[in-house]
């Protein structure tokens, strides 16, 4: 399940990092991960029909990221 896997790497930048998290992405961490995950998916245009936000594209962009070290603790 990617969307929990990136729930967990932004539970880590909220412990440790959170500033290069929100200007990597341009997202406030003050939220729950769950929220700041919608709000990323909205951000980068991964929508469903209707407007709604594809979290497990966002969360699977987020673990790429992470992997390729785009985003680094």
């Amino acid at each position: 399940d990617p969307e929990s896997a990136a729930y967990e790497i932004i539970e880590k930048f909220k412990a440790s990092n959170k500033l290069a998290f929100e200007e990597h992405y341009g997202v406030s961490l003050d939220k729950s991960s769950e929220e700041v995950l919608e709000e990323l998916a909205k951000i980068q245009g991964r929508l469903k029909k209707g407007g709604i936000p594809n979290t497990k594209e966002a969360a699977v962009m987020l673990i790429d990221d992470w992997q390729r070290g785009r985003i680094v603790l």
